[in-house]
């Protein structure tokens, strides 16, 4: 499905909108497991077409296991 342009009312120029992630942050982990369920979501609805996408103990457990170091590299250190 096509998902609508946010817009302001009496805007006539296009509207873009940027969404920044981190890499290795637990927005990354959301932004994955949100596709994941999208996706599962797609395929199964319930007879009021409203999908029942939940999260899972196993997913909360993976958003909020502990992070990988991080390296000097991506810190911008060289």
């Amino acid at each position: 499905g096509h998902r609508p342009v946010p817009t302001r009312i009496g805007q006539d120029k296009p509207v873009f909108v940027y969404k920044l992630i981190v890499s290795g942050s637990i927005e990354e982990r959301m932004q994955a497991l949100k596709e994941k369920k999208s996706a599962l979501a797609a395929g199964i609805l319930n007879a009021e077409g409203m999908d029942r996408a939940v999260f899972a103990e196993s997913d909360l457990a993976v958003l909020l296991a502990p992070l990988p170091p991080v390296s000097d590299h991506a810190n911008g250190k060289l």
